[in-house]
């Protein structure tokens, strides 16, 4: 019996150090950079917003200082953001990107890079633009984006 246990033990372990050493972050990285930029592009669609929203946990934690001050991780947060990036789909005439650097570290990974966008603002019909550089830290758990901190600089 304990032969058993500690065979089933031995097996969890194993199995669950390979499906962590099977996670390529620098892929991921990649992926969840081109799945952002995607949905700021003026074409972009809802498809678009879904396929960036896969990469997230469906409790996300979000902090976008000034805008979004709380990290606070809630269930159905995966909601409010394709609430709100639904609100802004498409207002974009304009916007280009360049990744600068990423870098990744055990359960985060950093990304810089520099956006630049021109549009309509939805709500005020107002002509408005921007270019920044912006620093994204993601915390992951289990393959996916527990925590994302937004910084432009």
């Amino acid at each position: 019996m304990m032969k058993r246990i500690a065979t089933l033990i031995l097996g969890t372990v194993f199995s669950l150090a390979i499906s962590a050493s099977d996670f390529d972050a620098e892929k991921f990285a990649k992926d969840y950079y081109q799945a952002l930029i995607n949905t700021q592009a003026p074409n972009a669609t809802d498809k678009d917003i879904e396929h960036y929203l896969s990469f997230l946990k469906d409790d996300v934690g979000n902090q976008h200082i000034p805008y979004q001050p709380d990290d606070t991780r809630a269930k159905g947060a995966i909601e409010r953001f394709r609430k709100g990036m639904t609100y802004y789909l498409g207002s974009h005439t304009s916007y280009e990107a360049k990744l600068i650097e990423t870098n990744v570290g055990d359960g985060f990974i950093i990304l810089k890079f520099y956006n630049k966008a021109s549009g309509i603002h939805p709500q005020t019909k107002q002509k408005n633009s921007y270019a920044e550089n912006v620093m994204e830290v993601l915390e992951l758990e289990e393959g996916k984006v527990a925590r994302i901190r937004r910084y432009t600089y």
